[in-house]
């Protein structure tokens, strides 16, 4: 027979904690009456004094109490207070638990049980539970397999967001830049422009330039690219139609096509991380300090509870060592070191990046607005992390004229101080096959960093831009088709090549601070080949002054060497100066340049001067300045060379119509904030800096804004004009890629004045007293009689309860045209 629960004291009473009127009380619960079962008294009770014992899960149904009585009891697990409450339902068949208030103390219940069922303390396998009555704790005891584990949240800069913050606005912009430009005697004018119409539905953007003269390749009028694209939050996706650039692969080429485009939309989310970065997971006895290294630099030091934990997002770390020290309450320190290698494209375990593109080639971009392929062209990519280490790379391409091309490719860390990479992949077209293989391995190790790879091709192997290339040849040459084997020109212009060896190595010697590195390259087509040799050198000498320099040698040509060195020095924090050297074939040349160094604040001057001499040529010198106003960018620039003269003058930004206004702005570039109701001329800032000043309406732009990214935005109330009022001074805005967000601040000229109250004795009224203004506010009058009321109009009227005395009541004018805070009386009160 099971053993029952009962009361270790019998004929006495036991407190618990009941649930009456929504709050947690102590009260005097009555227990059922004294079984005689001894065993039950030690399920219960470890003694006497405190009343607490274990909770057993399996008890006869027969004994117990009669009715089932709910607890709300503190936990602690293993030792360490958890601030949370569990309710705990005791009845006869034995204590039962909410399931979400044990995930709220990070036990691992089973999925199956929804969150306001009731666990079964016998459910929960080897998860003991302890029940001190008198201070109504439960204590629960498990292992840490059956423990969620803690997730420790690094400031990683990183901030997340809910999609439905997002209030995409209306509204329309056009980006400009106006270019005029006069040498020798003559007079050219050039403008680029983007027109964007934003709807909650997406963004339609189109592209081009306006040349007063036509080049010999181009026309005056030139489209560049037109599309509409809406990218949804919740999926990462986004939607393309129009002209686009395909996605590729780094072992396929990308090209332009019009047409549509479905792809994911992680470069959008800055909150979102995509690679593999290094975690650290623990366990603690005890509650801990988590101290955390990158390179003998500590960058987050936290708190962490009893059980497993781990640190899954850390901020971005450069090459070199991670280490972990976790220091208990007891002072015991235990250390975990782990090498890191940031490796660019390889994926956190589980995600998925992809991209389907298909449309018609783009011809001749950038001369022609029009002009397409009369093909269908097709690719599509996914990479997908098979593991933190290993991430796999999927391409295919397809075109209605025959190409065919699949390729497969992965990345892989190796352990750290790592990486490889590889890929094959494989073509037809027009009865040509081709292969296209490639490998590379990179890896840091003691402060040196080095790399190896290669990229090849056999027989006859086709892409996307190779096909591109070789039907524009064939339509610019009124040709009805151009293969390989005829056109050799076809293959160069496709950018591929038979052999392309790479190799690298960059360190740091032991004995001085100069970085060092060095590369070896190799291309071989079936038109030339190319192998060079490259050195460079950086060193710091103190705090101001820096020496770079750098060279190549062409080893199938000794004579074709080029030799460049700069010394920069920075005389201020406002001004940087550079000299250089040269010597490219044995021919000299030296540089002298100063300028000042812009922040790209508004309301910013920046200016510079430079000057080169050649030794079989004429020298030039070179000047400019610009400015940054709150409308736009404006710079102008004269340089000469030989006697010859030619001065610029650029003009760059953008006019937008959004949320109530029309704002002439610096360039748009990704996601913009309007700020309405600020006060007038009143500053903005944007993440502790000045951007913007609002206008005599209170309105703002803040033009150059982190897409999906919260920005928080402040204004000083101090600045707010006399008698305004701002219900907020911070504000954060979420604004989607390509549009706008708006933000209310909620400043108000509030008309107020101080009122000097006097009875019909000509003396002030006493404090204390409400005095109400008539469809207004109410206020308390203070000493001699004033009382300050906001909200006035030119005619006003209050009353006031005196109380036993009655009331009385007051009119009084207040001129709207003076300051916003006056004083007014002596006003009787009648």
């Amino acid at each position: 027979m099971q053993p029952k629960f009962a009361d270790p004291m019998p004929g006495l009473s036991a407190r618990c904690c009941l649930l009456a009127s929504a709050c947690l009380i102590p009260a005097q619960c009555a227990l059922a009456a004294d079984h005689g079962d001894p065993s039950a008294i030690a399920m219960l009770a470890a003694n006497n004094d405190d009343q607490s014992g274990p909770i057993g899960g399996h008890v006869d149904a027969g004994g117990g109490w009669g009715t089932a009585q709910d607890l709300f009891l503190m936990a602690t697990l293993n030792g360490t207070p958890t601030d949370q409450f569990v309710k705990a339902r005791r009845q006869a068949e034995g204590f039962s638990f909410r399931a979400e208030d044990l995930r709220n103390v990070r036990l691992i219940v089973d999925r199956s049980f929804k969150s306001d069922d009731m666990v079964p303390a016998a459910a929960l396998g080897q998860v003991r539970f302890t029940y001190d009555e008198e201070h109504q704790v439960l204590d629960i005891q498990a292992p840490d397999a059956l423990i969620a584990t803690y997730s420790v949240g690094l400031d990683t800069g990183r901030q997340a967001f809910d999609p439905a913050d997002i209030r995409s606005l209306n509204g329309m912009m056009l980006g400009y830049g106006l270019y005029g430009t006069a040498y020798q005697g003559k007079l050219s004018v050039s403008a680029s422009l983007e027109a964007d119409l934003m709807t909650r539905a997406g963004t339609f953007v189109t592209t081009g330039t306006i040349a007063s003269a036509a080049s010999s390749a181009s026309r005056n009028v030139v489209r560049y690219d037109s599309y509409w694209r809406y990218i949804d939050p919740r999926s990462v996706r986004s939607y393309t139609v129009g002209d686009f650039s395909s996605n590729a692969q780094s072992w396929t080429a990308a090209v332009r096509l019009g047409g549509f485009q479905i792809a994911s939309a992680f470069e959008q989310r800055a909150d979102i991380v995509t690679n593999a970065l290094p975690q650290f997971s623990g366990s603690a006895a005890l509650p801990s300090t988590v101290d955390l290294y990158v390179n003998q630099q500590k960058i987050y030091s936290g708190q962490v509870p009893s059980g497993p934990f781990d640190l899954k997002e850390l901020p971005y770390a450069a090459n070199g060592n991670v280490r972990m020290v976790v220091t208990d309450a007891n002072g015991r320190q235990v250390t975990m070191t782990k090498p890191f290698y940031y490796t660019q494209g390889l994926l956190r375990k589980g995600l998925l990046t992809y991209s389907v593109d298909v449309g018609a080639p783009r011809l001749d971009f950038g001369t022609r607005s029009f002009a397409y392929d009369r093909i269908l062209a097709a690719s599509g990519v996914a990479k997908y992390g098979l593991a933190n280490d290993l991430t796999l790379e999927l391409a295919g391409e397809y075109t209605s004229d025959g190409l065919t091309m699949a390729g497969i490719g992965a990345v892989a860390s190796l352990g750290g101080i790592g990486a490889m990479r590889g890929s094959i992949a494989g073509s037809r077209y027009s009865g040509h096959s081709g292969l296209q293989y490639a490998a590379r391995v990179e890896a840091g190790v003691g402060g040196v960093r080095f790399f190896a790879g290669t990229q090849r091709t056999g027989g006859e192997y086709f892409d996307l831009g190779r096909v591109s290339a070789i039907r524009g040849l064939a339509r610019r040459e009124n040709a009805s088709t151009v293969l390989p084997t005829d056109r050799d020109s076809a293959i160069a212009s496709s950018a591929l090549a038979r052999i392309n060896d790479q190799a690298g190595v960059a360190f740091q010697p032991w004995f001085d601070k100069t970085s060092v590195s060095l590369s070896y390259n190799r291309i071989v087509s079936s038109l030339n080949r190319f192998e060079t040799m490259n050195f460079s050198l950086t060193r710091g000498v103190g705090s101001r002054v820096s020496i770079y320099a750098n060279g190549s040698l062409d080893l199938n040509n000794r004579r074709n060497y080029g030799f460049y060195l700069t010394l920069s020095f920075r005389p201020g924090q406002r001004a940087y100066a550079t000299a250089d050297y040269s010597n490219s074939g044995g021919t000299h040349s030296w540089g002298l340049q100063y300028a000042s160094a812009g922040s790209g604040r508004q309301g910013e001057v920046n200016w510079g001067a430079a000057y080169r001499g050649a030794q079989n040529g004429p020298s030039s010198e070179s000047a400019y300045v610009n400015y940054q106003a709150p409308q736009g960018f404006v710079q102008a620039r004269v340089d000469q060379a030989g006697g010859a003269w030619r001065g610029q003058f650029d003009l760059e930004g953008s006019v937008l119509a959004a949320g109530g206004g029309i704002f002439p702005a610096p360039r748009v570039m990704n996601s913009f904030v309007v700020v309405a109701n600020a006060g007038p001329h009143v500053d903005v800032l944007q993440g502790g800096v000045r951007v913007a000043r609002t206008d005599s309406s209170g309105r703002a732009l803040l033009p150059n804004v982190i897409p999906y990214q919260p920005t928080h935005v402040y204004i000083d109330p101090v600045a707010l004009p006399d008698g305004w009022e701002a219900s907020q001074t911070e504000q954060v805005a979420v604004a989607a890629f390509k549009q706008g967000a708006r933000i209310d601040f909620g400043a108000r000229a509030v008309r107020g004045a101080s009122i000097v109250l006097v009875g019909a004795d000509g003396k002030p009224l006493e404090a204390g007293y409400v005095a109400a203004l008539d469809g207004g506010e109410r206020a308390t009058i203070g000493y001699d009689g004033i009382v300050y009321l906001r909200g006035l109009n030119a005619r006003n009227r209050l009353t006031v309860d005196l109380g036993p005395s009655g009331t009385c009541a007051a009119t009084f004018a207040y001129d709207l045209g003076r300051s916003a805070n006056q004083t007014i009386g002596p006003v009787p009160c009648k």
